[in-house]
């Protein structure tokens, strides 16, 4: 396991470990979190666009991108704070599929996802991290409370499937713009949006069938 490979599982926990906390800690620590990570990422695109602009729609298009997930949790928590489980649920899921992606994908290899836009992401990879995201949402759902049902397995598959379109929009808006990664701020990683870029997409998935399905 080289340098880069343990920099990142460092960086990882320690994020997993802020993240994990703020949502025990309650409301107020959420949506500082959520609102640091907000402008954080939006600086991120700010720079990575700046020189020179040449996307102006992307470049505005980025920004709604990027609030509305987190402005989304920051609502939906203020009126069911009880609901603060499934934040974390996400995250679980997100982390799952990223980790699990990325090692089945090593293990597997095998065809690629998307070559024009991921040169490095392989299906054997997505189906890795998909199967292995409903398996670990199983298990933290009985630890925390979460009903398992046929509905709730369904959203987990949907978010792990959101997770990796998240993963591979980032990625296509990069090499759009010419950038390797959108900052430097987490090592081994690269940028706020860099690590967030799944848990955006399955956002927004979570809110739709929050919003269509009351779940």
């Amino acid at each position: 396991m080289g340098p880069k490979i343990l920099k990142r599982i460092a960086s990882s926990a320690v994020l997993g470990l802020v993240i994990i906390s703020c949502i025990s800690l309650g409301y107020i620590y959420i949506c500082l979190m959520l609102l640091i990570a907000m402008i954080l990422m939006m600086c991120e695109w700010n720079q990575i666009n700046i020189k020179p602009l040449r996307k102006p729609v992307l470049y505005t298009v980025g920004y709604v991108y990027i609030a509305i997930p987190m402005l989304f949790w920051i609502v939906f928590l203020y009126f069911n704070p009880e609901y603060k489980t499934h934040l974390l649920l996400v995250f679980i899921i997100v982390w799952s599929v990223d980790v699990f992606a990325y090692f089945g994908g090593k293990i597997f290899k095998g065809p690629k996802l998307a070559p024009l836009i991921s040169p490095k992401k392989t299906w054997s990879g997505a189906i890795s991290g998909s199967f292995m995201a409903i398996v670990v949402s199983i298990i933290c759902m009985y630890s925390i409370q979460f009903s398992v049902s046929l509905l709730n397995l369904l959203l987990v598959m949907i978010l792990a499937i959101a997770s990796i379109i998240g993963d591979l929009i980032e990625s296509k808006a990069k090499r759009t713009l010419n950038v390797k990664d959108s900052g430097n701020i987490i090592p081994g990683h690269g940028g706020i949006c860099d690590r967030l870029d799944s848990f955006m997409m399955a956002t927004y998935a979570y809110a739709t069938m929050a919003l269509f399905l009351q779940i």
